[in-house]
């Protein structure tokens, strides 16, 4: 289908379609606030592929041949802003607790984004002397991981950091994987800290729960789990260590 010379606007029964589309998948809640967000950053998909009109984009996402543009409609709606040690009050916490973790800690950003997470993560190790374990980050995101592992950042990202900590401490330290939290087979297993930051908002309490399961079956006993300031984790499983810091039983 050959696209009109309108710009084509997102009905209310198509932005359902996407909403329902995207919890099927990733298990995250679209509000009917998000309407401008998926109507802004779908159109270009919809040039893309010639198409004049949402509810025609949506129906060519429901074929088994086009996988890949599934993944880039995920790739268009999922939001991702991250910096170099975000959240300071967690990488305090953690400059204090490094050398619990011993010598080889298995450290998991289950949302990495494009990767500042876990490089820092890396570059506190590094600070720290400790050069065994796997630090591995992973997201739904691929367009954002193949920016995490290219490792080119703004100023912006970077403010927090000496650009000769950036040259020469983080890179080779990390692992970037694809995957959808709500999957149960993750990346990693045995960990002794997963960082699930300002994740579980987007996700409604059916699929918090599951994304909760899959955490636990990564973390070792007594492992760590550290979510956003504005989360909360009402989960006994878990116990409280700090504010938004979570140890499982």
């Amino acid at each position: 289908m050959i696209m009109a010379t309108t710009t084509p606007s997102l009905s209310p029964d198509e932005l359902r379609l996407f909403q329902q589309l995207v919890y099927t998948r990733i298990g995250v809640r679209l509000g009917d606030n998000k309407h401008a967000l998926v109507q802004n950053r779908l159109r270009s998909r919809l040039r893309d592929r010639q198409l004049s009109s949402f509810s025609s984009y949506h129906q060519l996402l429901t074929e088994p041949a086009e996988s890949e543009e599934m993944e880039l409609c995920i790739n268009a709606l999922t939001t991702n802003e991250t910096y170099f040690y975000r959240h300071p009050l967690h990488w305090h916490w953690l400059s204090q607790h490094w050398a619990s973790f011993g010598p080889a800690p298995r450290v998991w950003s289950a949302a990495c984004s494009s990767g500042e997470e876990p490089y820092t993560v890396a570059i506190e190790l590094a600070c720290r002397g400790i050069t065994g374990g796997e630090i591995i980050g992973s997201d739904i995101n691929s367009s954002v991981l193949d920016q995490a592992k290219r490792a080119s950042y703004s100023p912006y990202a970077v403010q927090k950091v000496e650009p000769v900590t950036l040259k020469e401490r983080f890179r080779s330290r990390v692992r970037f994987e694809r995957h959808n939290l709500m999957s149960a087979t993750g990346p990693a297993r045995n960990c002794d800290l997963v960082l699930l930051r300002n994740v579980l908002i987007y996700f409604d309490r059916e699929s918090k729960r599951k994304v909760l399961d899959n955490i636990l079956q990564a973390l070792k006993p007594g492992g760590l789990l550290i979510i956003g300031g504005a989360e909360a984790l009402t989960d006994n499983r878990f116990d409280y260590e700090a504010p938004s810091i979570y140890r499982k039983r």
